[in-house]
């Protein structure tokens, strides 16, 4: 049921690399492989970020973390359960 998950209202270059399995043995992050082959110059363009913006950026704010959870396709990574009290 979606309704019992939300979204996070932002998401970091790290958090994007564990869910795209940019993971060495080790837990290395591959952040230059995030950088090349995810976050093309097109996809900043349809991102609408900046190179510059995403070179100075580790936690991409909300409007951008929900663009590249859109783009992606990972909506089902991202979701973190609501608990209700």
């Amino acid at each position: 049921d979606r309704s019992r998950y939300k979204l996070p209202s932002t998401i970091t270059k790290k958090e994007l690399c564990i869910i795209l399995g940019l993971v060495h043995p080790g837990g290395h992050l591959d952040y230059r492989t995030l950088q090349y082959q995810y976050f093309t110059p097109k996809t900043l363009e349809a991102l609408n970020i900046s190179p510059e913006q995403y070179r100075r950026t580790r936690k991409f704010n909300t409007i951008h973390t929900l663009r590249i959870i859109d783009y992606f396709k990972i909506h089902n990574q991202v979701e973190t359960p609501v608990f209700f009290i």
